[in-house]
């Protein structure tokens, strides 16, 4: 009941007033809990009175003891200077014998490269074409121009020409009874007979 009516109290009463006072709890409590642990640690130290044993104190060595012990210790050797080593002359190395080794395999030597093959030659040209004509005789047309029967036995074929016709390689340039004249290569003058066949080269 008391607990109830001073929680209810505290709810309803003076928001200054329970403040304070939970400040005056707090500074309590750390007073008790501070006398408490300085209570504890009087209680734990030894008192040192003249009932109580003292501990032992060490005995102090003589130095005489001391110089004795540090003369009869025994110093090692004094450890050599790295910077003064005594010189030691390499030996060369001891090739292995190469008796037990198999021999590196021999590249073979690379193929002879293939002769370059000879050019061909130029082929002669091939020879120039020939034509054989024979003059057959010679016709009059009715307009009064004169044509000339120009066969080829080769070919079999006949033609009429008249002046100024072209007749491979030659120009036929005047019909007579008996002849013809023609010109040929660089206007060189040809006559052809009649009946009689003539040949004559082609130009290229």
């Amino acid at each position: 009941m008391k607990l109830r009516s001073l929680f209810h109290e505290l709810k309803h009463g003076d928001p200054q007033a329970i403040a304070v006072m939970s400040v005056l709890v707090f500074v309590a409590t750390s007073m008790w809990f501070s006398w408490n642990l300085y209570a504890s640690s009087r209680r734990a130290a030894p008192e040192i009175g003249e009932g109580r044993a003292r501990p032992p104190q060490p005995t102090p060595t003589p130095l005489s003891t001391f110089v004795l012990a540090q003369q009869e210790m025994k110093v090692g050797e004094e450890p050599p200077n790295p910077f003064h080593l005594p010189y030691v002359r390499r030996r060369p190395p001891v090739r292995p014998d190469r008796g037990d080794r198999p021999d590196r395999p021999v590249r073979p030597p690379p193929p002879p490269e293939p002769e370059p093959e000879p050019e061909p030659e130029t082929p002669p040209p091939p020879p120039r074409e020939t034509v054989t004509y024979v003059y057959r005789g010679m016709i009059r047309r009715p307009d009064g121009n004169r044509a000339a029967m120009i066969h080829n036995p080769m070919t079999g074929n006949s033609v009429f020409l008249q002046a100024g016709a072209e007749i491979p390689p030659l120009t036929l340039v005047n019909v007579d009874m008996e002849t013809l004249e023609l010109l040929g290569e660089d206007d060189m003058p040809v006559t052809l007979k009649r009946g009689e066949p003539q040949t004559f080269t082609l130009p290229r």
